[in-house]
């Protein structure tokens, strides 16, 4: 019975087709064959086309993450030669500085050029170092007395000397001999934190 309803409506079917108009059969073969060209472009090749879609994307984005990666190798190079030459200059000036816990070596500075200048150290007293940011002070206080050209000696030497040295609160009084000067100052030395 039910394959008798099928029978009977499939020929119904094909001959209401079969007896169609020209233009009304021309518009279903082109509906029919378009639902089959979008059908198969939407199961094979719309899939393809997305894949292909994100792979060129991501292939754009690995290119610029290897640009990027070129212009930083190019300046690593730069800067590695510019961290030689910036070495180089900091070994040539750490010879002028102090090295940290070493106050002996400003005390004994400043000593050789007090004593190649003829002074005598009244007083001789190392201060609390001061910290800064990438250095730190070393201060010694220092009172000497001598005459105006071995003063002035001992000044021209220390500041002339193998180590950064500044003097700071300097003080000149005359004494009660004749031709003879007293000399209260603090002399720093400049110390750095090792890298």
């Amino acid at each position: 019975m039910y394959n008798e309803y099928l029978k009977n409506s499939f020929n119904k079917l094909f001959f209401t087709i079969l007896y169609m108009e020209k233009k009304q059969l021309t518009v279903i073969y082109i509906a029919t064959f378009l639902i089959i060209i979008i059908s198969f472009l939407r199961i094979f090749i719309f899939p393809k086309y997305i894949e292909f879609t994100n792979v060129k994307d991501k292939l754009t984005n690995i290119s610029k993450s290897i640009n990027i990666a070129k212009r930083k190798s190019a300046k690593l190079n730069k800067y590695k030669k510019e961290l030689v030459l910036l070495n180089r200059d900091l070994s040539k000036a750490r010879k002028y500085f102090v090295r940290k816990n070493e106050v002996q070596n400003l005390i004994s500075e400043i000593a050789f050029h007090g004593g190649n200048a003829g002074i005598d150290f009244l007083e001789f007293t190392p201060l609390q170092n001061r910290k800064r940011k990438h250095f730190y002070d070393i201060p010694v206080s220092v009172s000497i007395r001598g005459s105006f050209i071995e003063i002035v000696r001992f000044l021209k030497n220390i500041t002339n000397g193998s180590l950064l040295i500044s003097m700071k609160k300097m003080e000149i009084k005359s004494t009660s001999v004749k031709g003879e000067l007293s000399v209260n100052c603090i002399i720093k030395g400049y110390g750095f934190d090792e890298i």
